[in-house]
């Protein structure tokens, strides 16, 4: 039996793959904004490109 008060947490990941950079820093500037989910992931995002 599957007992939800002992299982471990889980720390999710998203990963958004990005037509080129300014789209990547496009899409890291609405994850980082107030507007979503009322700026909970504001410190917790990180672009990551070639140049």
């Amino acid at each position: 039996m599957y007992d939800a008060m002992m299982a471990e947490t889980v720390n999710p990941v998203m990963l958004v793959v990005a037509e080129d950079i300014g789209d990547a820093s496009e899409d890291g500037d609405i994850l980082r904004s107030s507007e979503l989910a009322g700026g909970k992931y504001a410190d917790a995002v990180l672009v990551v490109h070639s140049k």
